[in-house]
């Protein structure tokens, strides 16, 4: 994946979730900063590692739910949200992310629902004992918000 990016001058960004990883740690987050010579102080936004082009999302399903839906509302709506501000994220945006096997001790369940909607599965064979592995992939665009009939 970094080479792909590499390669197309795109940014490269990986993020190992764990059970302890909290939104705001891939997202991104406020700081306060103070001007040296006025002593005023503002809030700075920090950038996260999910603002690069190809983000590689490693063992997803190690983190809580609510960090899942950071990564899952970036995918779908190609922006994230930090303190009621809403950040677009770099065009193109490409997560590929892996998921533990169900029999993994520190898995967090993810649901069914955000699993279809966001993800395809494959099926992997690697050199470590796994039964399977998931590999999701986002959007590169908006989904179409026009009514089926």
């Amino acid at each position: 994946m970094r080479t792909l990016a590499q390669t197309l001058g795109l940014v490269f960004k990986r993020i190992q979730f764990t059970p302890d990883l909290m939104p705001s740690d891939i997202t991104g987050t406020d700081i306060i900063e103070e001007d040296p010579a006025t002593g005023h102080r503002t809030w700075t936004f920090v950038q996260g590692p999910i603002f690069g082009n190809i983000l590689l999302a490693d063992e997803i399903n190690r983190t809580p739910p609510k960090t899942q839906s950071a990564l899952l509302e970036a995918m779908q709506e190609l922006a994230c949200t930090v303190r009621g501000n809403n950040y677009k994220l770099p065009a193109p945006f490409f997560v590929l992310a892996t998921q533990n096997p169900s029999s993994w001790k520190e898995r967090t369940h993810c649901p069914k629902r955000s699993s279809t909607a966001f993800c395809s599965t494959r099926c992997s064979t690697t050199s470590r004992p796994m039964k399977s592995c998931r590999w999701w992939t986002s959007r590169l665009s908006p989904p179409s918000r026009t009514p089926t009939r």
